[in-house]
């Protein structure tokens, strides 16, 4: 008699000192890759070395069944290290070391217990709520143009323009970000995107009041890749969830076409939707493309196209090469080809395919795709953000019981 076997299991956790602190050490090394403003002066390696430490600690503690040697973790560590190793570019014996000490906390985490991984996301999702729904009052406040006290100014070498305010839970340059939300980080899309993908990992459960907070706080990012990202990402969620899918979408694309002429049509066009999100999805005949997709100079485009022709389009030409070239801000996966290559991005699909494959997961396949969609316009798939989010993800896929095939098991009486 053949009987269907899911994955499944109660999430208990007793809270321990040692589980916050572990707790904690991911959410900083969650929030560095993500740009808040207090860790642009951190050094990543003493943030690397106090999340493993924690880690060690804990499962020395709390995971007596924790292994590294079976393949559905094996597998997917040594590829994240081939690849890390690939585009870090580690010069020397002190240059892999210090490559490998930066990606330890993913490797340590990789085989972590399911439920260890969805208390993870619970924790990193309430701790993102608490500090977006405090930047949201301050911001708000700031929007209304009531005097917030600031703690001075806070730059960022990236770019001569990523100078602010700081009013601790906001900083805020009216320059370059006058109405869109960025909260602590460095821009409102860093906030879109992880958003997008922690608000999919939680399944959209908006009755939750942290998820619902970090829904609001992606639409104040005023984020054209972010709403799209959302979108998509709400969509598959209802077809993963729903049996009445053709009449969810129905619905879902009636209520984007009245949002779209209606905000088209208010106020004569003159409001933040329509100018800030609306109009970057019109076609301009003298850019022969769509007004949103501006992540490359011209002087970056002109040499993609001469690069993709090259031999140097299989390993890319470097980080230290790419930034002698000096093309200015540029974002996307032009430039992560640039950089990295076929190779790299060939090395970059297997580790994620492999952690998909091991965890037998229609949840995180969708995320994969979600992934794959944000990775056209920021091509971050290396910040710990994005990594934490796809290996909890993961986790959650596992115990909601929707395997990508069913596992099937004899029994004999």
């Amino acid at each position: 008699m053949e009987t269907t076997t899911y994955v499944t299991f109660k999430v208990k956790n007793k809270p321990t000192p040692i589980w916050y602190a572990f707790s904690f050490s991911v959410l900083l090394l969650f929030l560095q890759s993500m740009n808040a403003w207090f860790t642009w002066t951190m050094n990543p390696a003493a943030v690397s070395v106090f999340c493993t430490v924690m880690g060690v600690i804990y499962i020395r503690l709390k995971e007596p069944n924790y292994t590294l040697l079976e393949p559905r973790y094996l597998v997917p560590i040594l590829l994240l290290i081939i690849a890390w190793l690939f585009i870090t570019d580690g010069n020397g014996l002190a240059g892999i070391v210090n490559s490998i000490l930066l990606i330890l906390p993913i490797v340590l985490i990789i085989p972590l217990s399911d439920t260890t991984k969805i208390n993870l996301l619970k924790f990193v999702t309430d701790s993102m709520a608490i500090i977006l729904f405090l930047s949201l009052c301050v911001w708000a406040l700031l929007l209304a143009h009531i005097g917030v006290p600031s703690i001075g100014r806070v730059a960022n070498k990236a770019w001569e323009y990523y100078k602010y305010d700081n009013h601790i839970f906001q900083i805020h340059n009216a320059l370059i970000y006058d109405r869109r939300f960025n909260a602590i980080f460095l821009e409102p899309g860093h906030i879109g995107m992880i958003a997008s993908f922690l608000l999919f990992a939680n399944k959209f459960e908006v009755k939750r009041k942290s998820v619902a907070v970090i829904l609001v706080a992606v639409l104040f990012t005023l984020s054209l890749a972010a709403y799209v990202l959302v979108i998509v990402s709400f969509t598959m969620n209802v077809v993963l969830k729903s049996q009445k899918v053709f009449g969810y979408i129905v619905l879902w694309l009636i209520m984007m076409a009245s949002g779209y002429f209606f905000f088209s049509n208010y106020n004569g066009g003159r409001n933040v939707i329509n100018e800030l999100i609306i109009s970057r999805l019109q076609y301009d005949d003298t850019q022969e493309d769509v007004v949103g997709n501006n992540r490359f100079s011209m002087k970056f485009d002109n040499y993609y196209s001469h690069f993709i022709r090259t031999d140097d389009a299989y390993l890319g030409i470097g980080n230290a090469r790419y930034l002698a070239q000096d093309f200015g801000p540029n974002a996307g996966f032009k430039v992560f080809m640039v950089k990295y290559g076929f190779v790299g991005l060939a090395l970059t699909f297997l580790f994620y395919l492999s952690v998909l494959l091991y965890n037998n997961s229609k949840l995180g396949l969708s995320l994969l795709v979600v992934y794959g969609i944000a990775f056209v316009q920021r091509a971050y798939p290396y910040w710990s953000a994005e990594l934490l989010i796809f290996i909890f993800a993961m986790a959650v896929g596992r115990a909601k019981g929707m395997p990508l095939w069913i596992v099937k098991t004899t029994d004999e009486k």
